[in-house]
């Protein structure tokens, strides 16, 4: 269970990942400050999925 007032950040650099943490977000639900961080893999439908839910990406330009 997601504890109130504490920002979730999930490093996620696959698809399986980016997977199960939007599954994880459906679950608990998303606070204001929640965020995946690297995002190396996200296809446009899960890009969807993730403005629609209000999460925040922060991508790491340096590795591209």
């Amino acid at each position: 269970m997601k504890r109130p007032g504490r920002a979730v950040a999930v490093h996620t650099v696959t698809a399986a990942t980016l997977a199960i943490a939007i599954a994880a977000w459906d679950l608990a639900g998303v606070g204001p400050a929640d965020r995946i961080e690297h995002g190396s893999v996200i296809t446009p439908p899960a890009a969807d999925r993730i403005a629609a839910m209000g999460l925040t990406v922060v991508t790491q330009p340096g590795f591209v």
